[in-house]
Order: C-alpha cells, then structure tokens, then sequence
C-alpha cells in the first residue's frame, strides 16, 4: 500500500511531498514556499546560515518532473519577502527557470508575504502577473488571507466548488498517550476547502488545536479530516 500519496477524491491525490495533484485538470498545487527565508532574516539583521542548503526550488521541479503538469499553481507566500536582495532574486530565478524548462506554466497567487514582489517580478524582467485569485473549472484557488474569503464560503458550498488555500501551515501534534509526541504538518479537509501544508521547510507548523486560526475563512469552516505527513508517509485522521 503506498502512503505517500492520498487519493481524497477520484482525480484529487495529496502527495507526502507537500502538493496536490488534480489529474483531470493536471494542475499541481503547493503553497507557502517562502523562497530567500535566511536571506530576509539576514537582512534585518538576523544571521540565518544562508550557506545551509535550501531544497525548495529542487523539490519543486522533481514533482514537475513526476507529474507534468500543465500548470502549476503557487498559492501565495512565494518569498519570504519581497527584498531586493540578490540571493532572494536569485531564488524566485531559479524557481521560475525550472519550471519552464519543463514546460509547465507557473501561476503566482499573491500572499500577505507578497507585498512588492510584481514589482521584484519587473525589476528582474519577469514576465508573470501576480494574481489575487484563480478559477478553473470547479475549483478555485486562493491564499486566504484576504478580507473577502469568508464572503466565498457560502458561494462553494451553493455551486458545490472546492477551494484550495494556504497560509496556514497547518500542524497537528501525534503522541503514544505516554511521553513521545511529534508535531507533523498536514492537510486540512472539509467538505469544499482543502489547506495545503506550508512547502517551506523552514516554516513553522501552527497547531490546528490553536484557539485562532489566521483567516477568519478558517474559523468558521468545520474540518473533517487531517492527513498528516509523518516523514514520507501520509496519515489520515478523522477530526
């Protein structure tokens, strides 16, 4: 039985790597990537080791390379911030490189993370737009951060559309009941959102056992489902 991929609905598959696939559409989704972390904190005086190897941009273009996807879809927090700083350019270079090499068109929706970030896109000659939102077919994708996210909720459950969000980073702690416990990111499941883990590495995970979420669009949603990523296997877990 392989656990590192989670098929919620017939073409919906949660992979262990931090994505989803929707197959008919052959989209790929991941979220939260905070590209140029240890370069953001160093500039505001920090000394993260910017020499530590930062995997993201390898890990996004082996799930290219396994899926081929047509498109695939950032959900906001792209950087960390949105410096002119030469290793953050250098980064989001990288990234946009890989993809398109691949010939999988990529699709940046905007994060509160995000503030300046089109204009690093024209700085750098970046041709890509930076977009609130996206729609395709029944599924609709967004950061979550945004003031009129809670507005939609009634919207998909009317027109039965499922919404795929991140800005969460949501984590669920595992224990034995005893003394060892572990906290593992996740995806959070309800019957028209799905919230991806953050992809970043680097990101801290916020318990969903928090008394606050960070949108209001999460606190008034009913999760049903937890799927924890417990190193390279996936873990359902009915909420």
């Amino acid at each position: 039985m392989d656990r590192t991929k989670y098929q919620l609905k017939d073409d919906l598959i949660l992979d262990v790597r931090r994505a989803a696939w929707l197959e008919r559409e052959r989209l790929l989704v991941i979220s939260d990537l905070h590209l140029g972390y240890a370069w953001a904190q160093r500039y505001d005086g920090q000394l993260m080791p910017v020499s530590a190897p930062d995997d993201t941009v390898s890990r996004v273009e082996v799930l290219c390379r396994e899926y081929c996807p047509a498109q695939i879809i950032l959900l906001g927090d792209i950087v960390h911030r949105a410096l002119p700083v030469q290793g953050i350019e250098s980064e989001l270079r990288d990234l946009i490189a890989a993809v398109e090499q691949l010939q999988v068109c990529p699709a940046f929706i905007l994060g509160n993370h995000d503030r300046h970030l089109q204009r690093l896109f024209t700085k750098n000659g970046f041709q890509q737009k930076i977009q609130e939102d996206l729609a395709i077919g029944r599924f609709e994708f967004r950061h979550g951060d945004g003031p009129n996210a809670l507005s939609s909720l009634d919207d998909l459950r009317v027109n039965n559309r499922c919404l795929f969000m991140g800005h969460e980073h949501p984590a669920i702690s595992l224990g034995d009941g005893v003394a060892s416990h572990m906290k593992c990111p996740c995806f959070l499941v309800s019957d028209h959102v799905i919230v991806l883990p953050a992809f970043s590495r680097w990101a801290a995970g916020t318990s969903i056992n928090s008394p606050q979420w960070n949108s209001q669009l999460s606190e008034a949603i009913s999760f049903s489902k937890a799927i924890a990523i417990c190193n390279d296997k996936l873990l359902p877990i009915e909420l």
